[in-house]
């Protein structure tokens, strides 16, 4: 399944498991429970209990799973919006498509 959105609430219950592909600058923050992630080629594991959040920061699968039952926030960055915007809507149906690449290059 391939959900595209801004920020999502997400129950977890106890030993689920959640997979993210490529969610690089996607921001993890537990609401309630506890949440155990970890990430491709990475030798950390991260536990985030209520009010922690965590940025991930590598490329590939990220694994995301509740050691209590978890309310978890997704949030995408607002660069993967904008990108998420200009491919999947037509150049024609957006005039300011210019603005947002201009925005993402670098200074």
């Amino acid at each position: 399944m391939d959900l595209r959105f801004d920020s999502a609430y997400v129950q977890v219950v106890h030993r689920q498991a959640i997979e993210l592909t490529d969610a690089v600058g996607t921001v993890l923050t537990c609401i309630s429970g506890s949440l155990w992630i970890t990430q491709h080629l990475d030798k950390r594991d991260v536990v985030l209990t209520p009010g922690e959040a965590f940025t991930l920061d590598r490329k590939g699968v990220a694994i995301v799973q509740a050691t209590a039952d978890a309310v978890l926030r997704i949030d995408q960055p607002r660069w993967r919006r904008s990108l998420w915007l200009e491919r999947w809507i037509p150049r024609r149906s957006i005039p300011a498509t210019t603005a947002v690449r201009q925005r993402m290059q670098p200074a």
